[in-house]
């Protein structure tokens, strides 16, 4: 009802779908890691490397104020980044119910960005439990499809970036470690970014832009080319 929606009560039958939906991508993730991909199906080369930036217009998943008051995303700040590198662009907008998963394997994608929180909607509830389970879903279903994304295509890099989290799991290494140790697909490709600044980061800062611009080319090899 909108009385149980105002105050912040989350429906079991919305819990029970997201569950269902993320034990039968980890099913499709085990499947196609142990199976492995045939070599006749592995996705062509790109003639430049492709890049695909995904996050949330939400508001609170914005780091830039100008950049949510103009209608834009993190993804719109890191394309003014990356946008003297010889890399194709692709954007994605997420939410919580996003579900482009086949669309984004089909960009054959060299590399993804994304933010932690780009599939988290902070506004379901401000206590603090039901928020932290709901981050903690959001997350998980961000690195499953990342796992399925690898499991599809062998040349495929992810990072993720984050103002906080990633310091509160231990840093880069360990969370890299974590999520590596969960979803053997993603071992040597996944990449975290931890963002410099606290909650006043944002790509807009030139320091914070080169750090992440360096990252980038270091994780496609883009200096060897």
């Amino acid at each position: 009802s909108d009385a149980r929606a105002a105050a912040g009560v989350v429906s079991p039958r919305r819990w029970i779908v997201h569950v269902a939906w993320a034990a039968a991508l980890a099913a499709a993730v085990a499947i196609l890691w142990f199976a492995g991909p045939r070599r006749s199906l592995l996705p062509p080369p790109n003639p430049q490397p492709v890049i695909v930036l995904m996050d949330s217009p939400l508001e609170g998943r914005v780091y830039d104020p100008p950049t949510f008051a103009a209608g834009g995303t993190n993804a719109d700040d890191v394309t003014d980044v990356l946008r003297d590198l010889p890399v194709g662009i692709r954007k994605e907008n997420t939410s919580p119910v996003w579900h482009r998963e086949e669309q984004v394997i089909g960009e054959n994608p060299d590399l993804i960005i994304s933010h932690l929180s780009c599939l988290f909607d902070q506004r379901v509830s401000s206590d603090k439990e039901i928020y932290e389970h709901l981050f903690d879903g959001a997350q998980n279903r961000l690195l499953v499809f990342f796992a399925y994304v690898a499991a599809a295509n062998p040349r495929t890099r992810f990072i993720v970036y984050s103002r906080g989290r990633i310091v509160q799991a231990g840093g880069e290494a360990a969370w890299v470690a974590y999520w590596e140790g969960r979803l053997p697909a993603l071992r040597g490709r996944l990449h975290a970014f931890s963002m410099p600044g606290g909650d006043a980061a944002t790509f807009r800062d030139p320091a914070t832009g080169q750090l992440l611009k360096k990252r980038v080319i270091e994780v496609l090899g883009l200096g060897t080319r």
